[in-house]
Formats: structure tokens, sequence, C-alpha cells
């Protein structure tokens, strides 16, 4: 017969279930209070949906890094951006001025056609500019036109010394003829640098004179050869460029350009002079040899001491050191 009181096996056990509901309840509770929790925090939580894809990108971003480069998928392009480059390139095309590497995909006569009328434009505005002479242009060599000439070389007559035996004349008439072709060539040199130099100052008081009237190229028949083999379009950046160089151009600028020119030929007559030294000694050491054979095949000497030459025998070809570039 059941009796309807609990026994205490049944309530021992259901206080052992309360008490696992109690600690189960503790448990869970959290020992942080609920007024200690950041709410932004709570609210950028993401979502579980947020959160997968998210995990599934710096998945896919590991997998590239780890790919090779030649494995890995090319982005495509963007649509608008090519809609804007093809919209410039045709606005480029319409006005005529752009850089050469914005329209790929050109007609070739009418890129063409395009840079000769950038040349015609550029030709408009060039015209003959007169520079100022420089100083003492009234004496220069192109001015005087008293340079030495192949054709207007004269020969002049050779004067035997008396101290020469007679059968030594015909070998000092042929060493003479060399040391005269000598002075001649050493003559043309320096008139030649002198030309050079005279040159040299005119291109840059000329060069002086386009940046004073704002003129980026002399107007000569050398520009228009090379415009005529232009086949690239000339980018604004060459424009502003050559502006530029115009706006910093002053009288300061002019002096140093000068000097600049002067100490350039300077080194140069140095190294010339010292040239045309060396030649003369050469050739002076060869003909004394030469003289000394002579003597002892003329039997005018003894065969084994070598003779005392004279320096009227076999003289020495002078060389000019202080000679001017420019007149004073």
């Amino acid at each position: 017969m059941q009796s309807s009181s609990p026994s205490p096996a049944s309530s021992n056990h259901a206080n052992d279930n309360s008490d696992i509901k109690v600690s189960y309840t503790n448990m869970t509770s959290s020992p942080i209070p609920n007024n200690q929790f950041d709410q932004e925090a709570l609210t950028n939580v993401p979502s579980p949906s947020t959160s997968s894809t998210s995990s599934s990108k710096e998945i896919n971003a590991s997998v590239n890094v780890d790919l090779h480069p030649r494995k890995r998928k090319i982005r495509p392009k963007n649509i608008h951006d090519d809609n804007l480059k093809n919209s410039h390139a045709d606005s480029s095309l319409s006005t005529g001025e752009s850089h050469p590497h914005d329209y790929p995909f050109t007609n070739g006569f009418q890129m063409f056609l395009n840079i000769r009328r950038q040349i015609e434009r550029k030709w408009k505005n060039l015209f003959p500019v007169k520079p100022r002479p420089p100083q003492g242009y009234n004496d220069y060599l192109l001015t005087k036109r008293s340079y030495l000439l192949n054709n207007e070389c004269s020969n002049p007559e050779i004067t035997i010394p008396e101290s020469i035996p007679e059968a030594m004349h015909e070998h000092y008439i042929y060493q003479e003829k060399a040391r005269q072709e000598l002075i001649e060539e050493h003559t043309i040199e320096r008139e030649k640098l002198c030309l050079s130099v005279e040159q040299e100052i005119i291109r840059v008081h000329s060069k002086a004179a386009r940046s004073i009237s704002g003129q980026c190229a002399p107007y000569s028949v050398c520009t228009l050869l090379k415009d005529d083999e232009v086949y690239n379009m000339i980018t604004p950046e060459q424009d502003e460029k050559e502006k530029s160089a115009r706006c910093r151009f002053n009288g300061r600028l002019l002096l140093s350009w000068l000097q600049d020119v002067d100490d350039k030929w300077e080194k140069i007559k140095e190294s010339m002079v010292l040239r045309q030294q060396n030649e003369a000694e050469s050739l002076h050491a060869v003909q004394l040899m030469d003289w000394n054979i002579s003597l002892k095949q003329n039997k005018l000497c003894d065969h084994l001491y070598e003779s005392n030459i004279e320096n009227i025998h076999v003289p020495f070809v002078y060389v000019r050191e202080d000679f001017d570039i420019l007149p004073a």
C-alpha cells in the first residue's frame, strides 16, 4: 500500500535537483554587473552572417598570398575609368593638343596632321631676331676675313746660310720646307680656334636676344630641317619648360654664359699650344738626326763622334703661346 507522504529518499533526491539548479544558475550568471558593459561594444558586435563573410575573406586573402603571382585572379577593369579615358582621348583629338600616349588607337594620318598643325603654330611665333654685336666685333676674323687660306699661301724664298757647306744645301732646303709646312699648320690651327670662339660668342649673344624677345628657337634653316623630322606630339610639359627658361633670363645669366665660353676655350688653347710644342720638338729632333747622318754620308764629320750642329743649320720652329683668342 502506497503512502501519500514522500519517502526520505525521494525527498533527498528532490533537494539534490534543486541544489543542482541553483548551482547551474549561479554558474551561468556573470560576476560582472550589467551596468559595466559598454553599450557601443554591444551594438558593434557583428552578426553571424557578417562574421562568416569576414572570416571567408580572410581565408581567401591568405590563400591568395600563398598562391603564385601568375595564378592569382586578375581584377576586371573598371568600365567607368575606361569611359573617362576614351572621352579624354576624343576631346584631346578634337583640340589637337595632347600627350602622345593619350590616344593609342588613333589614325596615323590624323596624328601626323595634328603634329604638323602644332609645328605650324610654332613657326607663326618665330621671326628673325637681330642680336647686339659683341665687343670688338669689327676686329673679328669673321668680319675682317684676314685668315690664312691654302690657295693664298705663298712659299717664301729660302735663304741658305753661308756657313753651310755646299754639299748640304739640298738637305737644308728639304728640311726648311718641312719647317714651313709645320708653321702653316700651326697658324691655321690658331686661326680656326679664334674663328670657333668668335662663332660661339655670337651664338651666345643671339641666344640672349631670343630670350629677351621670348623666342624659344632660332629662325634658321637648321630649325626648319629639325621640325620636318618631328613625329611625336609636343607635350604641355615641354611648352612649360621653354616658358620657364624665358622667364629666368637676365644680364647676369649672359655674363655667366660668356665666362663659361672663355673658360672652355682657354683650356682648349692650352692643350693646343702644348701639342704644337711637342710637334716642334719632335721635328727638331728628327731633323738633327737626319743632319748628322747626312754629314757623315758626305764625309764632313767623323763617324765616331757626333758633331756640334749650330742652330742656324737646323733651326727650331717657334710656337706662339701669347696669342689672343678674341680681339681686345
